[in-house]
C-alpha cells in the first residue's frame, strides 16, 4: 500500500499521472533508439556491438514490460519504491543507449577513415571449405564466420588464404572475377579503378597455390596497369582469361586460355608475349619453358 502521506484524493490523482507518463508512447519517444551496426567494420568490433546490441534490446523489452506491470495496478497499489526503481532503470537505459550510439558512430568514423586509407576493391561472391580473410585492419574472417552471415568487403591489403579444401571468388568493382583455388595464399597490393574507363591498376601477389583471373569491362594497353607478381614472374595482363599454379619454391605454371600475357621474369630476362590457348612453366630458379598449346 502507499504511505499515508500520499492518501488524499488530490495526491492519488496526482501519482496516477505520473506512472501514466513513466509509460505512455510520447514518454517512451523520449528513449533514443539504437542505431545500426554498419556491416563493414571489422568482424571483432561488429561482433562486439552487436552482442551490447541485443543485451540493450533485452534490457528495454524487460523495462518496458515491468512498467506495463506497473501501470496496470490502481494507484493505491503502486509504491514509492517501484516508482523510483523503473525512472532509475529508464534513465540507465537511456544513458547506455547514447554510449551505444555513440561507439557505432566512432566505429564508423573510424571505419571510413580506414576504407579511405584501403579503398574497397569488391566482395566475395562465393566460397566453399576452408579459408581465412586477413583485412588491413588487422581483423580476420573465417569461413564459419561467413557462413554465419558475416559480409566480406574486400580492401586494398587483403590477404586471402586457402586450406586443402578452400575456394574463395572475389568479384572486384569493375566486375574482374578473381578466383583462389586450395592451399593458396595471396594478397591485393593495388587498386585503382574509375567508372569513366580512365586509367587503373590491379595488382596482385601470390606465394602459392592456383589462381583463376578473367578480367572486365577495360582491356589495359598497357600490361603493367593489370598484373600478377610471383618470386619468379610478374604477368601483365590484357583482356584475359588464364590460371597460374605456383608451388611454395616458386616453381609453376601459367595457362592462358584466351587474350594475350606479358611474361617478365623477375630474376633478370627479356619479357615475353604468352598468346592464348597455350602454356608455358617455370622453375625456382627463373628459367622458362618455351610455351606450348594447353594440354
Amino acid at each position: 500500500m502507499r504511505t499515508c502521506a500520499y492518501s488524499t484524493i488530490v495526491e492519488l490523482i496526482l501519482w496516477s499521472v505520473l506512472s501514466f507518463i513513466l509509460v505512455t508512447p510520447a514518454h517512451a519517444q523520449k528513449i533514443p533508439a539504437l542505431s545500426a551496426v554498419p556491416e563493414d567494420l571489422s568482424s571483432e568490433v561488429r561482433t562486439h556491438l552487436s552482442q551490447r546490441k541485443q543485451a540493450l534490446e533485452k534490457d528495454l523489452a524487460d523495462f518496458q514490460a515491468a512498467a506495463k506491470v506497473f501501470n496496470a495496478k490502481d494507484a493505491k497499489d503502486q509504491t514509492d519504491a517501484e516508482y523510483t526503481a523503473l525512472d532509475t532503470w529508464r534513465t540507465r537505459y537511456i544513458n547506455a543507449a547514447k554510449a551505444f550510439n555513440q561507439e557505432v558512430a566512432q566505429a564508423r568514423e573510424y571505419a571510413d577513415r580506414l576504407h579511405k586509407a584501403s579503398p574497397r576493391v569488391g566482395a566475395v561472391t562465393d566460397y566453399r571449405g576452408e579459408f581465412s580473410i586477413g583485412m588491413s585492419d588487422g581483423s580476420r574472417l573465417t569461413n564459419a564466420d561467413v557462413a554465419a552471415g558475416s559480409a566480406v568487403t574486400v580492401y586494398l591489403g587483403t590477404r586471402v588464404t586457402t586450406g586443402p579444401t578452400g575456394r574463395v571468388q572475389l568479384l572486384l568493382l569493375d566486375e574482374t572475377v578473381f578466383t583462389i583455388g586450395p592451399n593458396s595464399d595471396m594478397i591485393i597490393d593495388e587498386f585503382v579503378y574509375d567508372p569513366d574507363l580512365t586509367p587503373r591498376k590491379i595488382a596482385v601477389s601470390l606465394a602459392k597455390g592456383v589462381f583463376r583471373w578473367v578480367t572486365a569491362k577495360v582491356t589495359p594497353k598497357d600490361p603493367t596497369a593489370m598484373r600478377v607478381k610471383t618470386q619468379v614472374v610478374a604477368i601483365g595482363i590484357r583482356g584475359t582469361d588464364f590460371e597460374t599454379f605456383l608451388e611454395t619454391d616458386g616453381s609453376g605454371s601459367v595457362k592462358l586460355y584466351s587474350g594475350m600475357l606479358e611474361i617478365t621474369p623477375t630474376k633478370g630476362g627479356n619479357p615475353f608475349v604468352l598468346k592464348e590457348k597455350s602454356m608455358m612453366t617455370f622453375k625456382a630458379d627463373g628459367t622458362f619453358s618455351q610455351p606450348e598449346p594447353i594440354k
